[in-house]
């Protein structure tokens, strides 16, 4: 019996909403998939995208277990969907996301429905926050000119940041409340300062590169791979020294 199956016999609420989760960010995939290939084509203007949609895999691969009472994973890649935004749109930034979802997730062979609902939240997530975040650079024909565009950037960063954020961490709380029992409030509660601030941080990155360098291209993807790295290596000194700590209070 596929886990799939087996959660539907035993858990069906979680089946529904896990299936839900999965089906529109399916939805969203697609309709992103084919808007590109309508709208841009395939050309080679789409490489600095395939350079970011590689290390959103990689940062997927190297998630972090976070040292909490139920199943969680922080995934590094919020600065290359951020980016992809920026860059190439909604579209873009949502197939990013759900790499990033599927890549982030567990790889057993039971984590089936994990890989299927995390792919399909984060996309829902970001492309929710990125059609809030879009209106407010792309307010005016001029925009990107303008005297006060830096300020518009961070602002829509911040949006986008908190958009992301809350979206993401809402339909993770209810599958973690539904499928291991924990409170939704205490899953929200426990991953605030993880999550939240990795968000942030990976969005303002990117538009801290993105406003330095407007023209775009393969050199604003190399300027941004350091930041995911010393985000990545902060968090993890710390993981690990909770994890240590935990080991000695049990020894």
């Amino acid at each position: 019996m596929g886990t799939m199956d087996r959660l539907r016999r035993e858990n069906l609420p979680a089946f529904l909403y896990i299936a839900a989760v999965a089906l529109l960010g399916a939805a969203l995939l697609v309709a992103g998939v084919v808007n590109t290939a309508a709208h841009r084509g395939i050309d080679r203007g789409l490489l600095p995208w395939g350079a970011m949609a590689l290390l959103t895999i990689v940062a997927g691969r190297v998630a972090l277990r976070l040292p909490l009472p139920f199943n969680c994973r922080l995934s590094f890649a919020d600065a290359f969907i951020v980016l992809s935004l920026l860059m190439f749109g909604t579209d873009l930034a949502t197939v990013t996301g759900a790499l990033d979802g599927w890549f982030a997730s567990p790889r057993g062979k039971d984590d089936l429905h994990k890989r299927l609902f995390n792919t399909g939240g984060v996309a829902i997530s970001v492309y929710l926050a990125s059609r809030l975040s879009t209106q407010m650079l792309h307010g005016g024909a001029g925009a990107r000119s303008s005297p006060f565009f830096p300020l518009r950037l961070l602002m829509a960063m911040l949006i986008l940041a908190a958009a992301q954020y809350t979206v993401n961490t809402l339909l993770v709380a209810g599958v973690i409340a539904l499928t291991e029992g924990a409170p939704f409030t205490a899953v929200w509660q426990a991953s605030f300062s993880w999550a939240a601030s990795c968000c942030l941080a990976g969005a303002l990155a990117a538009g801290i590169v993105s406003g330095v360098n407007q023209a775009g291209g393969p050199l604003t993807v190399v300027a941004l791979l350091p930041f995911p790295l010393v985000i990545y290596s902060g968090y993890r000194a710390i993981v690990l020294r909770i994890q240590a700590r935990q080991g000695a209070a049990r020894a």
